[in-house]
């Protein structure tokens, strides 16, 4: 048998292996090698000697006492046939089944045909022939002769029968092909002829003819690309009934001369010689030879000069085209090209209203009504057909919007879309600035407006500060009060609803005021845009000088409730947080005679507090990853001396801590006794931690009183 070591035995404490043994084989006990007696049934997973003594066992049921399978009575009770029952037993062993007509041949064999030949009733199907002829294949062709059919048709039966196909000759085609002469041909020049065609050889060019795409009939009006006539052609004939070439001249009215673009020889030509000469045609004047090209004057004083390579000179040099560029004054070098002392281009209006545009001395000016004719007169620039951007006459500019009428002198504002505006100061408030939306200062009311109906924001810069203000929504052009939101001073300080620092410059201070409301004053950081859940808020209590830490659960749009408290600081310093998990718990009652030689479960049914509802069925669960501070007091009533020992245990589901206690060294068993125990745990959420106590050996007599306690809290 295992052998359990204990103290007394020994005579020294145990050692940790020793008492790691004794709970390995105190529920086993083993039998000897040697041999045993036992008691009760024995089982086994395996054999003896070799046999399954189950399955023998099941098979040597089923047989009957003194069983013998040879006896006559067992025979015949199965079912057999004994000899003595057959009446002819060396026919009936001499039986051969190929003697007899099967099942399948038929159900008696004088049913069958005798092979020598017999009548036979009902139909007779085969999967073979008659001699040598497969009848059924013979009577499917003689079904298609019809009755009495010979094979002497008369002419009129033949002939009936072949003009029945499709494509049979039939006696119209006959007469047809009787009508036609013998070796016809219809391209023959006399056929042709006599048919009223042109035949190919009376044509001189037939591809020309074969080409014409218009009539020339005499009363058709046919173009030509070109006609070429020598001056015996022309000389002789008439224009308007007058003689070319005669004593008077031919004048031509009502009679158009054409000529193309690329007619050398134009139509009316004066002549220097052949090679000098100016020629006009229907959309061109035709300059040869001189170089000059064309010049015209007026009163003997040349105005116009077409030079024979490209471009016009007027008056001297005042307008010059060449190449396609204009210049005034210069020969262009771009597409238009201005030169002067004194380069201005002027474009007025009838009622005196002008704009110059001026490039003296290399710069740039857009001068609109200088003059002052009109009044409140602006710079506009258009794209697409819609007015992008505007210069009033107060110096505002409009970017995608014609700019409100800010305060002349003082205000100059750039505005931008229908909202935004960057505006400055006039000359002394060179440090003043600033950055709005849905404002502008006006100049009739000498107040701050809404641009349109909505709220409106000032960032303004003003001697180093800056200022953040805002305003509720209000009506188009209506009066704007600003409610000044934060403030950041030249010196570093930031507030938040005050601008009030403190007047030591050594420090730099963030400074946040909120009026109370609902006797609460809070002040929200959050990693949400709507402080649901994941934020943070400082909250102060006008009942006491604390710092409190919470987080809101469900959105507080106003900010009057005050949010979920997580931590406290008071104004003492001390620091409590009534959500961090703890919990207390006691027993409801005593746990008598606990077992022996087994760790017991400590039932705790009473809970004294338990913040975070982490404490159920004997089991504390760790609701986050942390450290956790676990403390047990178990009282034991009635020890056993004669116990080896006593555990008390705290559970966890990394690991387990243990407190032991030895009983044998006491002259007696004690009423009563406390265990102690406790740990620093490290849990993983959802990990549990539980107590328990294990009795080694010794009588089941101890009792866990309700004075047991077992608490614990999340450390960190």
């Amino acid at each position: 048998m295992a052998t359990i070591v204990t103290r007394s035995g020994k005579g020294t404490p145990l050692t940790n292996n020793e008492v790691d043994a004794n709970f390995n084989n105190l529920n086993t006990d083993k039998a000897e090698l040697s041999g045993a007696v036992f008691t009760g049934a024995i089982t086994t997973n395996s054999t003896i000697d070799g046999r399954d003594v189950a399955t023998d066992g099941t098979k040597l049921d089923t047989v009957e006492t003194n069983a013998d399978i040879t006896d006559a009575t067992n025979v015949t009770a199965a079912g057999a046939l004994m000899d003595s029952e057959v009446t002819n037993l060396a026919q009936v062993k001499a039986f051969d089944s190929s003697d007899y007509a099967t099942a399948a041949q038929g159900t008696k064999a004088d049913a069958s045909l005798p092979k020598a030949g017999g009548a036979m009733t009902g139909a007779i199907t085969t999967n073979s022939t008659f001699d040598g002829r497969d009848v059924a294949t013979d009577g499917t062709k003689l079904d298609g002769i019809e009755a009495s059919a010979t094979a002497d048709q008369t002419g009129a039966q033949i002939k009936t029968a072949y003009e029945a196909e499709t494509n049979a000759f039939t006696d119209a085609q006959f007469t047809k092909l009787g009508g036609i002469e013998t070796s016809a041909d219809v391209t023959d020049t006399a056929n042709v002829t006599s048919a009223g065609a042109l035949m190919d050889s009376e044509l001189t060019s037939i591809a020309s003819v074969k080409a014409l795409d218009q009539g020339v009939a005499t009363t058709d009006s046919p173009t030509f690309a070109g006609i070429v006539a020598t001056t015996a052609d022309i000389n002789g004939g008439t224009i308007d009934g007058t003689v070319i070439g005669g004593a008077t001249a031919a004048a031509i009215s009502g009679t158009t001369i054409t000529a193309t673009v690329a007619d050398a020889n134009p139509k009316l030509k004066a002549a220097y010689n052949a090679t000098n000469y100016i020629g006009i045609s229907h959309e061109k004047i035709n300059v040869q030879g001189g170089g000059v090209g064309l010049i015209i004057q007026g009163n003997g004083t040349d105005r116009a000069t077409f030079a024979s390579g490209g471009g016009l000179n007027l008056a001297n040099g005042d307008l010059v085209v060449a190449s396609g560029n204009v210049g005034i004054g210069v020969t262009p070098a771009q597409l238009l090209h201005i030169k002067s002392a004194a380069p201005d281009i002027r474009i007025e209006d009838s009622d005196g209203g002008y704009v110059d545009l001026n490039g003296a001395g290399g710069n740039l000016e857009l001068r609109a009504d200088q003059g002052n004719a009109v009044g409140s007169s602006e710079i506009s620039f258009w794209v697409d057909g819609g007015k992008k951007a505007v210069i009033d006459a107060s110096g505002n500019v409009g970017i995608g919007v014609v700019p409100e009428a800010w305060r002349a002198n003082d205000f100059i504002g750039l505005q931008i879309g229908t909202g935004a505006a960057v505006y400055g100061r006039g000359a002394g408030d060179e440090d003043k600035s600033g950055l709005t939306s849905n404002a502008y200062y006006d100049n009739t009311n000498d107040r701050w407006q809404h641009i349109a109906t909505k709220a409106a924001t000032n960032y303004y810069q003003n001697s180093g500060q800056h200022t953040f203000q805002v305003a509720p929504s209000g009506t188009a052009d209506a009066a704007i009060s600003w409610t000044t939101a934060m403030t950041i001073d030249n010196g570093g300080n930031v507030g938040i609803g005050t601008s009030v620092f403190t007047t030591n410059n050594s420090i730099k201070e963030l400074v946040v005021k909120n009026t109370a409301t609902n006797g609460v004053s809070s002040y929200t950081l959050t990693t949400t845009d709507n402080a649901l859940g994941g934020g943070m808020r400082l909250t102060s209590f006008n009942d006491a000088n604390a710092l409190v830490f919470g987080v809101q659960t469900s959105y507080d749009e106003d900010g009057t409730s005050p949010p979920t408290e997580r931590m406290r600081i008071d104004s003492a310093g001390r620091v409590t947080m009534p959500s961090q998990p703890a919990f207390s718990v006691k027993p409801a009652s005593t746990q008598a005679n606990i077992a022996i030689n087994t760790f017991v479960t400590a039932v705790f049914g009473t809970e004294v507090f338990d913040v975070g509802a982490n404490f159920a069925s004997n089991t504390f669960t760790a609701p986050v990853t942390g450290k956790y501070q676990f403390n047990a007091v178990v009282r034991l009533d009635n020890m056993d001396t004669a116990a080896g020992y006593y555990y008390l245990m705290i559970a966890t589901s990394n690991r387990t801590y243990y407190s032991i206690v030895d009983a044998g060294g006491l002259s007696s068993d004690p009423d009563y006794w406390s265990l102690t125990n406790s740990a620093l745990a490290d849990m993983d959420a959802s990990d549990t931690a539980y107590v328990s106590v294990y009795q080694a050996g010794g009588a089941s007599q101890t009792h866990i009183q309700a004075d047991t306690h077992f608490t614990g809290y999340l450390a960190c």
